[in-house]
């Protein structure tokens, strides 16, 4: 958990509180109820209000290694399973879900928006359905103005799958930027050129 969550004194006495809460949680998850919900805090922690779109699970599963099926199960608990006080770990609807805190508003209140880090042009573009390919916002406008939004999504598909592959190739570019793989006389463009038909075209 991150340095600046845990040294507050409050949330150390939130902490202890808890664990509790967790142990129920356990039971009905079947893992380790605390390691999720310590992992998955250490990141939202640094979003406004505590709060995390649902939209963005796909960037969450990839930062702790979980599938998102799995976190979904242990939000949807954590948001249902209270203790004796009918305090939950969490709160949702159907856009985000936020960390609770014992003695704040009641969260029917809690009205504020998702919280979502500011995104700046050289930070890693959180691509949908894409879980490999790492370029950044940029990068990624520049590759539209060049090729267009269908070209571009085709190849982000076809590069991702390869990247999928495990192969000691493929492994070499894994957690890199990967940018120059877009360039036009490149393999991935001519795959996405055969692969949209358009192999004469551009």
């Amino acid at each position: 958990m991150s340095r600046k969550f845990i040294n507050n004194k409050f949330l150390k006495k939130y902490l202890s509180d808890i664990m509790p809460l967790l142990s129920k949680i356990d039971k009905a998850f079947g893992y380790s109820a605390s390691g999720y919900y310590f992992s998955i805090v250490e990141i939202i922690s640094s979003y406004p209000n505590f709060k995390f779109s649902f939209s963005d699970m796909n960037k969450l599963s990839r930062s702790l290694k979980v599938p998102k099926k799995k976190l979904l199960k242990f939000i949807e608990l954590a948001s249902v399973i209270s203790d004796e006080n009918k305090f939950t770990l969490f709160s949702s609807d159907r856009d985000c879900f936020w960390l609770n805190f014992k003695g704040t508003k009641s969260r029917k209140s809690r009205k504020e928006k998702c919280g979502r880090k500011k995104i700046s042009p050289d930070d890693s573009m959180d691509l949908d359905s894409i879980s490999s390919v790492n370029i950044t916002l940029k990068q990624y406008q520049k590759l539209l103005v060049k090729y267009g939004e269908l070209f571009v999504k085709k190849a982000l598909e076809i590069f991702d799958s390869w990247l999928l592959l495990g192969s000691r190739e493929t492994i070499k570019y894994i957690n890199k930027n990967n940018y120059g793989h877009f360039r036009a006389d490149g393999w991935l463009i001519y795959e996405t050129k055969v692969a949209l038909g358009v192999a004469d075209e551009l």
